[in-house]
């Protein structure tokens, strides 16, 4: 059957329907509003004796928000407590609702009871009022609320025994209302009413149910239609994604295959749709990924959402490497995966490269750290005999030297083989860093004694260029572990080093502190040149130095820095630079906590 043909037939089956159910309500309905015009009388009596009950019920509400919270107490209470004149107003404000409402109740038919209550309500209230002017003088005169609160108390039991009796009174009034409706009730054929409600509730159940009906079935072909467009936007994008995309069933049947799939596996769609998935592994794998889909549950965590190198396999029997990315999604009720699959063949050859390449790199270094270490050596030995002759020489061991130029000749031989020395030890600590073979000496130590050390070994300098050198420390000793002669080369590289970067008449200050965290820190801070800014990330790599007009003839050769920064971290600290360019620098040496 066409779809226009059952839409035809279902719609001639809804206006029977519907013709049905108007002639039955229209029956019923003449019916019903025959009996209904035989009691109009008796419910025009019981319409009049409801509006009496309305009336004092809103009233009765009315006295007990006046009176309540909010209302005349309420706000009479809140004037003595806390004596704001806007509480007395409203109190006023309240005092004349609450007569309207009791000359509004006087006004309905009463009973002597009803009568009496309202006369002891007023009298009550009343007598608040009376109290409230007594509050305001007393509030007047400076009186403290516990002095008011006593003279103005007023007791509420005759008025809440009396708004009992309203309240009685009106209950007895609707329980009344409600014999006389239920006379009214059971004259009238009872089933009349259950018989049209009935009547009413199954015709509107129907229309509901066949407009539904209608609504679902055009709701269901738009979702059909929307659901085919979707499907088709979706294989259009998966066929023209730059990766392959594979669709397989729970039981690893193919469902899908987009074109770079098959570009990058050599199958057509007819020829591998509904195989199973392990067709593109090469056979040894196959065994292991079925056991896997079996257990799904088991290695989902694994394999779900986790890019993961694998080996595809080619129909031309080549192996060759893939990057896969599994997700489950649901179609249809059932559990489905979908597989991105990238070849990552080129990147493998290039990591292969850039492997190859890092080798050769660290073989290089390896090569030059030992070259540098051999020839440190090497040069040590002649350097060595040239410092002994030359002190010899300066300090004339063997006699007096005529002309005694050639002292001061010895003198500068001597300072310059110093100067190569300290030169020689960098490369070495440096070539030493490279190739992991420094050995550190760790005994306890008091840091003042290291810093006062290597104070001595620059004091020279800093008289020279009568630079003051003040020491900040505490009284009591610092024990630190440490390699003694490694820590004192760390310090007298940056005291000489903020020394020589120093003008004239400079102030150095060098101060070591135990925090409360058990850190220890130990400052070095200059009035010198400062590091700029673009300098200050480099300045502590090896052969970096720093660059000024003033000090070029000193320039060094940047090692110092770098290897005091190695020889901090081997001692489980870390190198802080602060500087602000011609103010000054300060170097942190920070070491954790220790036992």
């Amino acid at each position: 059957m066409s779809m226009i043909k059952y839409r035809q037939k279902r719609l001639k089956a809804f206006i029977v329907l519907v013709a049905l159910l108007i002639g039955l309500y229209t029956s019923f309905g003449l019916y019903t509003l025959y009996i209904s015009t035989e009691h109009n009388d008796l419910q025009l009596n019981a319409s009049q004796r409801s509006e009496l009950v309305l009336q004092k019920g809103k009233i009765l509400e009315n006295l007990h928000r006046s009176i309540g919270f909010g209302g005349f107490i309420h706000n009479f209470k809140n004037y003595v407590i806390r004596h704001n004149d806007d509480f007395y107003q409203a109190v006023k404000s309240d005092f004349t609702s609450f007569n309207s409402q009791i000359i509004d109740y006087k006004s309905l038919p009463l009973s002597q009871e009803e009568n009496l209550a309202l006369t002891a309500i007023t009298n009550t209230i009343n007598e608040y009022s009376t109290k409230l002017e007594v509050a305001r003088k007393m509030i007047a005169d400076g009186s403290s609320i516990g002095e008011i609160d006593r003279a103005v108390k007023v007791s509420d039991d005759q008025m809440i025994a009396a708004l009992s009796v309203l309240e009685s009174s009106w209950k007895s009034l609707i329980a009344d209302q409600q014999i006389q409706l239920n006379d009214i009730l059971t004259s009238t054929d009872s089933n009349t009413n259950s018989v049209r409600v009935f009547i009413l509730l199954t015709a509107f159940a129907m229309i509901s149910l066949f407009l539904y009906i209608i609504k679902l079935d055009n709701h269901s072909h738009k979702l059909f239609h929307e659901l085919e467009t979707s499907e088709a936007k979706f294989r259009e994008m998966i066929n023209s994604s730059g990766d392959a995309i594979i669709t397989i069933s729970s039981k690893g049947a193919i469902e899908t295959f987009n074109k770079k799939a098959q570009n990058l596996f050599g199958y057509n769609p007819e020829e591998i749709i509904s195989k199973n998935v392990n067709i593109l592994m090469p056979p040894e794998e196959r065994v292991k990924h079925d056991y896997y889909l079996n257990n799904a549950k088991i290695f989902a965590p694994k394999v779900i959402a986790q890019p993961r190198g694998l080996f595809g396999y080619h129909k031309n029997g080549s192996n060759f490497p893939i990057e896969l990315n599994i997700a489950p999604y649901n179609a249809q009720g059932s559990k489905k995966y979908i597989g991105i699959i990238r070849d990552i063949t080129e990147r493998k050859i290039l990591e292969a490269s850039l492997l190859e390449e890092k080798r050769n790199a660290e073989r290089a270094s390896s090569i030059k750290s030992r070259f540098l270490a051999n020839v440190s050596h090497e040069l040590r030995t002649p350097l060595n005999a040239i410092l002994g002759f030359s002190e010899m020489i300066s300090k004339e061991t063997l006699g007096v030297i005529t002309p005694s130029k050639y002292v001061d000749y010895g003198n500068d031989i001597h300072s310059a083989g110093e100067k190569l020395r300290e030169i020689i030890n960098d490369v070495l600590d440096l070539a030493r860093f490279e190739t992991s073979s420094i050995e550190l000496n760790m005994k306890g130590q008091d840091v003042r004694e290291i810093i006062n050390s290597a104070i001595k070994q620059v004091a020279t300098d800093a008289e020279n260029k009568q630079i003051s050198l003040v020491t900040h420390m505490p009284e009591k000793s610092i024990c630190f572990k440490c390699d003694q002669i490694r820590m004192k080369q760390v310090l007298v590289n940056i005291i000489g080093n903020a020394v020589k970067f120093t003008p004239e008449n400079g102030t150095i200050n060098v101060s070591c502190v135990r925090l409360q965290t058990g850190e220890i820190i130990v400052s070095i801070k200059d009035t010198g040149i400062g590091i700029s800014s673009e300098m200050l990330t480099a300045i502590s790599e090896p052969f970096v130095q720093h660059k000024h007009d003033r000090y070029d003839q000193d320039h060094g050769t940047g090692l110092g820095l770098a290897v005091s920064k190695h020889l901090i971290e081997l001692h489980g600290g870390n190198l802080q630079i602060n500087s602000i360019e011609n103010i000054g620098s300060e170097f942190k040496l920070v070491f954790p906590s220790i036992n």
